[in-house]
């Protein structure tokens, strides 16, 4: 009986050794981490096997295993997608020689071989960026001084310049890594103080383009090891929407911690250039507007006036403000034997022959300009909010959703019927207004994103497929253009110009961005109409963006009703002498000053000049590129400001400070003598 339990001891232990994950046989052990760093959309989740055994499964794009003991020779390692468009299909099989008793990092950087040609790289014929494994040898677990933070860093960039990117820490004219290609590793270890880090990336071909600038937090880190990755892409917008190149550090224990990136942007086409319009005054008694969210002008120059707010009706107004003896208010429309008020505008155009859109929530209005009584209604095919519409050439009317964009439905003229629907892949999930080119072979699309960005430019060929071709976005000082929501756009009916509504509703306290954005495609360039600021009846500031926009016959005058400040605006081209509040957000030169005195000790003030307000960082750093202090973190008004740098503590030597303000970057240098 002992003897049969002493069997079956023995086959139960043969069997667990059998069952441990490829450690049968001779093999010695290694220690390996797997970081997952391929931006490919389709390798979003991985399975890594080694030999047979699953040592990993679903990694997620930017994620790491901890250290694992791993067979030790020439071992097979497989990476198996676990993603639904690809699920079990093996994207890598590569054999690694491990080395007993060594430690290793093994990076997963590339692309699937199915979507090579689909991602943009440079010299991709010459240069393999198909998905693969880099093992990176006789890396650490810990650093080998425990006061001291410790890493290496390794290019997964695969979009990246073919002179590799070079890592400088700020305000250094010499990188202190320099051309490390694709898939390349620094040879040595780089020891640096715990503390905050900011590190610049450049071409290793040009070090006057700045890539990006990324500020690591190494602060808690003392004592531990790290690997830094390049991660991502330079021109995500080109590699099917996948993540933006970026910087992260993968420690020991499998956490990842990103770098923050202070985002840099390029340099656009568009030039300012002064507004041809000014306010003149506003129109019409307090109450004509109740949340202004329309506007139109009617071939017999009358104001039509459409307001969002429940207690807001369509009114019709002299271009004096009085109310029209024919029309005045319009409080309901009747379409059959259906009745609606007209509150809840989203946006109004004048058609080729007078007659007047008027859109509210979920219907579509064609009005008599005479009588102000509705010929026709056209209903969203999914019941949701329209966006202000638009007319081609042709008459064909074109309205989104204001929740999603797309689908847009393309209206007939003659039917009132839907005609064609175009479905937009990946739009901006909000807007007010969408934009039609007369030829219809471009739609602009809103966005409501309250930090700014860019209006995109979608085009066809067929008038069936729109594809996201162009964007307004950044000037030719690299600035950005529209700085918060960009609501709703109409076209100047005499020089073509697209009118953009920008307005950062809901925010009374902040109306520095707000002003109708003015582009010529013809000149590239762009003006911005100031807006005039508005109080309540208590005498307090409210906001006071735009809504939509129309005009007089002539062109000559221009008419807009705002939301927050619900008041309807005159503004005349060629008008002087404006005695409203000057507005401030036009995209200007910003500059950092050289600090005095210089050299200095124990302070030293730093002077910059804002032209517009701004969220503003200030930050001084040692010559490793740590972050010594911050000096300002908040929203500035424009105008010549001071911050004081207090030195004690700090040794002799070269300091950097830059400043940080609407997407660009400014550094200079001074020097602490103690």
């Amino acid at each position: 009986m002992r003897i049969f339990t002493k069997t079956l001891l023995g086959v139960g232990l043969l069997a667990l050794l059998l069952a441990l994950p490829a450690l049968a046989g001779t093999h010695g052990l290694t220690r390996v981490q797997f970081i997952h760093n391929s931006g490919d959309i389709d390798a979003r989740a991985l399975d890594i096997l080694v030999g047979d055994s699953l040592y990993a499964k679903n990694i997620a794009f930017r994620q790491a295993t901890k250290f694992l003991d791993v067979p030790d020779g020439n071992v097979r390692v497989r990476l198996r997608n676990a993603g639904s468009a690809f699920k079990d299909t093996i994207e890598a099989d590569v054999t690694l020689s491990l080395t007993n008793g060594n430690t290793y990092v093994c990076v997963i950087n590339g692309i699937l071989k199915v979507n090579l040609v689909k991602y943009d790289n440079p010299d991709a014929a010459n240069r393999n960026i198909q998905i693969s494994v880099f093992n990176i040898p006789n890396v650490r677990e810990t650093a080998s001084n425990a006061a001291k933070v410790e890493f290496i860093v390794n290019n997964g960039n695969t979009d990246g310049p073919i002179g590799g990117l070079d890592f400088f820490a700020v305000g250094s004219a010499t990188p202190f890594i320099d051309n490390l290609g694709y898939g390349q590793t620094t040879a040595s270890y780089i020891s640096i103080d715990p503390g905050k880090y900011t590190y610049d990336v450049k071409p290793g071909s040009d070090n006057t383009k700045l890539i990006g600038s990324y500020e690591g937090d190494f602060s808690t880190a003392a004592g531990k090891s790290a690997v830094v990755l390049a991660s991502g892409f330079v021109d995500p917008l080109k590699n099917q929407g996948s993540q933006k190149l970026g910087l992260i550090a993968v420690f020991a224990d499998g956490t990842v911690q990103a770098f923050r990136t202070i985002e840099i942007l390029p340099a656009g086409k568009w030039k300012l250039v002064a507004p041809s319009y000014k306010f003149t005054d506003f129109i019409g008694a307090d109450t004509l507007v109740n949340g202004g969210h329309g506007i139109a002008v009617d071939k017999s120059n009358r104001i039509w006036v459409g307001n969002f707010n429940t207690a807001g009706r369509l009114r019709v107004v002299r271009p004096d403000g009085t109310p029209d003896p024919t029309i005045g208010k319009i409080d309901s429309v009747a379409v059959g034997i259906e009745r609606y008020v007209t509150n809840n505008c989203r946006g109004m155009v004048l058609e080729k022959d007078g007659s007047i859109l008027f859109a509210r929530n979920s219907r579509l209005f064609r009005l008599d300009p005479a009588t102000g009584k509705a010929f026709n209604v056209f209903i969203e095919p999914g019941a949701n909010s329209f966006l202000g519409p638009m007319v081609d050439k042709d008459g064909f009317i074109w309205t989104g959703r204001v929740a999603g964009i797309s689908p847009i439905s393309v209206v007939d003229p003659l039917s009132f019927g839907l005609s064609q629907t175009v479905t937009l892949a990946s739009p901006p999930g909000f807007g007010r207004g969408l934009g039609i080119t007369a030829d219809a072979t471009t739609i602009i699309t809103p966005d409501l994103g309250s930090n700014g960005g860019p209006l995109y430019l979608w085009t066809t060929t067929d008038f069936i497929n729109y594809t996201k071709t162009d964007s307004i976005y950044t000037n030719d000082k690299a600035e950005l253009i529209m700085k918060t929501n960009r609501q709703t756009m109409n076209w100047h009916p005499k020089d073509s110009t697209l009118w953009v509504s920008v307005d950062r509703a809901g925010t009374p306290v902040d109306n520095s961005a707000n002003g109708l954005y003015v582009f010529d495609f013809k000149k590239f360039e762009y003006s911005v109409v100031a807006m005039p600021e508005i109080k309540n009846a208590s005498g307090a500031v409210i906001g006071n963006g735009p809504r939509n926009v129309a005009f007089s016959a002539s062109g000559d005058t221009a008419y807009a009703v705002s939301f927050d400040g619900s008041r309807l605006m005159r503004f005349v081209k060629g008008a002087v002498g404006v005695k409203d509040k000057p507005f401030t957000s036009i995209p200007g030169t910003y500059e950092l000053l050289q600090n005095y005195p210089n050299p200095f000790n124990p302070n030293t003030t730093i002077a910059y000049t804002l032209s517009q307000y701004a969220v503003v960082e200030l930050k001084v750093y040692d010559s490793m590129g740590r972050e010594v202090k911050t000096l300002v973190h908040r929203v500035m008004e424009p105008g010549r400001h001071e911050a004081t740098f207090d030195s004690n503590g700090l040794a002799s030597g070269i300091y950097y400070y830059r400043l940080y303000v609407d997407h660009q970057v400014f550094t200079k240098s001074m020097m602490l003598l103690k």
